[in-house]
């Protein structure tokens, strides 16, 4: 069911300028729960949002081959500009993904481990003589 909302939105200066501030403010949000400061309550485990990288990845890379092929979608735009904007989604858009899960894959401290100090190993106390 096509709705003429990104059309009308579209239409006016400040409705792309919000358009645009709101993927940008749902990409902060996404990144954040993905690999925001710890620990954030409520965060689900780093298991869990690798899996959820893993679904806009192909979520993503889905939307926009549809885009690239012309298949449900009702934008009215030219062709080369579609397809464009889908192929800009489809390998940027999996470039920015895939940093995303390195930098949680490269912060993640495993439970059960303790981060290594910085002082060094402690200190061994001398053997009774």
């Amino acid at each position: 069911m096509a709705t003429t909302l990104h059309d009308t939105v579209m239409a006016h200066p400040a409705g792309r300028r919000l358009l645009l501030l709101h993927f940008l403010l749902a990409g902060c949000l996404f990144a954040y729960v993905i690999a925001g400061v710890d620990p954030a309550p409520g965060r689900p485990g780093v298991r869990a949002r690798l899996v959820w990288i893993g679904v806009a990845v192909t979520a993503h890379a889905v939307i926009s081959q549809l885009m690239y092929g012309g298949f449900r979608v009702d934008v009215h735009a030219p062709v080369p500009e579609v397809r464009g904007g889908a192929e800009i989604m489809y390998y940027d858009g999996d470039i920015a993904e895939l940093l995303l899960a390195a930098a949680l894959v490269a912060t993640w401290r495993p439970r059960g481990r303790a981060r290594p100090s910085a002082e060094g190993p402690p200190a061994r106390a001398a053997a009774p003589v």
